[in-house]
């Protein structure tokens, strides 16, 4: 995953800080009189973008204090089969709805639950229907060697949307850390909703209560929070899949690219602005004669009247990581289009050329 090799986490544009993530969860602490389990799960206030590339990271403090022996965490994506956030819950010396963590994964869910236990066992959980087995619970190398998980945790997980890849690394002063991949395709999982790109972001933690004078399960302390989205790659932009349309002169054209990271990977969501170039192909320095923008947006109404305008043309995001120039060109020729990103969440930010094939005829009554 060679774009998040080194991923730079300050000044970063793609930075998405989630600051209602920033918080003792589940903090045991406040409840030494609390004789029975104890757990919370937060919803992010907006929804993910899950159809492209991203990197999480957080740190977590872990006090372990015993217990049942219940404790975990889990990050959960819910389907986006709603515009409202789905509600937070806590539970205070009740029936707990998160044990092991997998217990939060409820509802058109699936989630990375983190059982904390003495170490730290991985897996990817669904719907959280049933409890799972010791294998289903992926125990890692930490456990092999008995390490705990006390202490400060850097979690960072790096779900590649290209591959279909989720993978998990923790690293901690107290061990050597530990890390698991899973074979996990979001948009999958998130499908039969109105926009499966998208998902409801949630953190879930719980532990175990041991008695009425103290002891009790974990704490988690939170810190830190971000969501690293992929980067847009001007460079490697390119033609969208699908014919060219050959416009008459005089009369609305349009053509779309598909924007790419570093590697060349196709984005998955939008979010990018554009600039586009028309030049005569056979005059390399010779730009195209085009319609006004008036003209172009009264000849796209709906289709396009909404999008930015750039110059004499509109280009609108599709939001599936692929772009639409609606222009107008006023002779008869061949024409090459070259486009960059605008955007501050782009990288290698140049001039590529789309296509040198576009043919604009003479209308019909000429």
């Amino acid at each position: 995953f060679a774009s998040f090799t080194n991923p730079v986490l300050s000044n970063n544009p793609s930075i998405l800080s989630i600051s209602e993530f920033n918080h003792n969860f589940v903090d045991y602490d406040n409840c030494f009189t609390c004789s029975y389990d104890q757990s919370e799960l937060r919803w992010h206030v907006n929804p993910v973008k899950i159809g492209d590339s991203f990197m999480i990271t957080f740190d977590m403090d872990v006090q372990r204090k015993g217990g049942f022996g219940k404790d975990g965490i889990t990050l959960s994506f819910k389907r986006y089969d709603s515009t409202t956030r789905p509600s937070n819950v806590r539970e205070v010396d009740g029936v707990n709805n998160c044990n092991y963590g997998y217990e939060c994964v409820t509802g058109n869910s699936i989630g990375l639950v983190f059982k904390t236990d003495g170490c730290n066992a991985i897996a990817i959980w669904r719907d959280g229907s049933s409890t799972p087995t010791d294998t289903e619970l992926r125990q890692t190398q930490a456990c092999a060697r008995g390490l705990d998980d006390q202490g400060r945790q850097d979690f960072v997980i790096i779900y590649d949307s290209y591959s279909k890849r989720l993978s998990v690394q923790i690293t901690s002063g107290y061990s050597s850390g530990r890390s698991a991949e899973f074979d996990l395709d979001l948009e999958a999982e998130m499908s039969g909703v109105p926009d499966p790109r998208k998902a409801w972001l949630g953190m879930g933690a719980s532990n175990s209560g041991f008695s009425i004078t103290g002891g009790g399960g974990d704490t988690f302390f939170m810190n830190n929070f971000q969501i690293v989205y992929d980067l847009t790659s001007s460079k490697t932009t390119s033609l969208a899949a699908g014919p060219i349309q050959l416009p008459a002169s005089g009369e609305l054209g349009q053509l779309s690219f598909q924007a790419k990271d570093a590697e060349g990977r196709y984005r998955g969501t939008g979010g990018n602005t554009w600039t586009v170039n028309i030049w005569k192909a056979e005059e390399p320095t010779v730009p195209a004669s085009t319609g006004t923008i008036t003209e172009v947006t009264n000849q796209c109404g709906s289709l396009c009247n909404t999008c930015p305008a750039d110059g004499n043309f509109r280009i609108c995001d599709n939001d599936d990581g692929t772009y639409t120039v609606y222009y107008i060109i006023n002779e008869r020729g061949r024409y090459r289009f070259e486009t960059q990103c605008t955007s501050s969440n782009c990288i290698e930010i140049q001039y590529v050329d789309i296509t040198e094939r576009v043919f604009v005829r003479s209308p019909p009554d000429q």
